[in-house]
């Protein structure tokens, strides 16, 4: 019998040769997919807490809560610093705000005061002051620019840990713990 050379038959050649045109175009229709995706402006809003205890508050920290002067007794308090980051590369506005910032303390805690704190890359005034019941804190809407940080004091007796975090934004969806 004759030894027959398959790989030199001109159909095998023209498979091959679809085999790599088709592979060239998926690498090149999914390349232009991962760079569009990375020229989309990242939207993404997050937040983190802080809680320490006022007998482990160093006087730079309490110098932080002004309004500690009015609590009376210390016993039981905690200082907690709560941040919310706009890691977007575009501005939140506060009519992008589908469902306010809203942070539950444990139950049994009682919050005694909410204030801005700080900003960072983000100069704001608040509409308002953040409503305060019980546990509970409702942060009035407000923008933050692109990659803007701001910080809430917040002064509770009893646990200063956060049990729940409810916002959702525009385009952005709910509110993330960092992390």
């Amino acid at each position: 019998m004759d030894d027959v050379d398959v790989t030199r038959s001109p159909i095998v050649l023209l498979l091959a040769a679809g085999v790599a045109i088709l592979l060239f175009y998926l690498l090149f229709r999914s390349s232009r997919r991962v760079a569009e995706q990375a020229a989309r402006p990242r939207h993404s809003i997050s937040y983190e807490s802080v809680a320490t205890p006022i007998a482990k508050a160093n006087a730079k920290l309490r110098a932080k809560f002004p309004a500690l002067a009015g609590v009376g007794s210390e016993e039981g308090i905690e200082l907690v610093r709560f941040g919310i980051f706009n890691w977007s590369e575009a501005d939140l506005s506060d009519s992008q705000i589908d469902q306010p910032i809203a942070a539950r303390f444990a139950e049994g805690s009682e919050v005694l005061s909410a204030e801005l704190g700080e900003t960072i890359k983000a100069d704001i005034t608040l509409p308002g002051p953040p409503t305060v019941t019980g546990c509970n804190v409702v942060f009035p809407k407000f923008g933050i620019p692109a990659h803007g940080t701001v910080i809430f004091n917040i002064i509770v007796r009893g646990k200063g840990h956060l049990e729940a975090v409810a916002g959702r934004f525009e385009g952005r969806g709910p509110l993330r713990r960092l992390g």
